[in-house]
C-alpha cells in the first residue's frame, strides 16, 4: 500500500511505500541486500528513511533537474562532509544511456550550482535487477521514456541514525 502517488511530471509517478505495510516489509527484509556493505561502510549506523517505486510511463518527458535532499551546511563546510544519506536505485527493467537517470558528478557539495537543463551529465545504464548507489545531495533527473513500455525502478534511501526528514518534496 502506498501512502500517496505523486506525479513528478506528466507520465512520471513516485509511489512511496508506507512503513509497516506488507510490501514495505517484503522489500525491507531480508536486511542483507547486495548494496548493504557499501551503505554500512559509508554511513555507519543507519536506518531506512524511505523506499518506494518510480514509474516513467511510455512517452514520459525528461524530468527536471533536482536533488533528493539539500546539503546540511553552507558552502564552507558542505564540500568536505561525507554523505548523511544514500539512495539506491534498483532497475526493474533494462535502461539505456538514452532513457536512464542522468547524474551530475560533484554536485553533492553545498556550493554546486544547479546544472542547466541543456547540460549533459553521466547516464549510467542499468540492466534489470542491477543497482546504483548515489549521494542524496547530488543533482540528477529521470530520463525521458521514448520506449513503447513503461520503465520502473525501486528506490531505498538510507540515512545516518541521527538524520530524520520532517517533510520530503512531493
Amino acid at each position: 500500500r502506498c501512502a500517496e502517488v505523486v506525479t513528478r511530471n506528466p507520465g512520471r509517478f513516485d509511489l512511496p511505500l508506507e512503513k509497516g505495510t506488507p510490501l514495505f516489509e517484503e522489500l525491507l527484509y531480508p536486511l542483507e541486500k547486495p548494496w548493504m556493505p557499501v551503505v554500512r561502510e559509508v554511513l555507519g549506523p543507519h536506518h531506512l528513511l524511505k523506499c518506494g517505486a518510480v514509474v516513467a510511463r511510455s512517452g514520459a518527458a525528461l524530468q527536471g533537474v533536482h536533488r533528493d535532499g539539500q546539503p546540511l551546511f553552507s558552502a564552507s563546510l558542505g564540500a568536505t562532509l561525507p554523505p548523511h544519506c544514500l539512495t539506491v536505485f534498483v532497475a526493474l527493467a533494462d535502461t539505456t544511456p538514452g532513457n536512464c537517470t542522468e547524474f551530475w558528478p560533484g554536485t553533492h557539495a553545498s556550493e554546486a550550482p544547479r546544472p542547466l537543463p541543456q547540460a549533459s551529465g553521466a547516464r549510467p545504464a542499468l540492466g534489470e535487477g542491477e543497482f546504483l548507489i548515489f549521494d542524496y545531495r547530488i543533482y540528477h533527473r529521470g530520463g525521458a521514456n521514448a520506449a513503447p513500455t513503461d520503465r520502473a525502478l525501486l528506490y531505498f534511501t538510507y540515512a545516518k541514525l541521527w538524520y530524520q526528514v520532517l517533510r520530503t518534496l512531493p
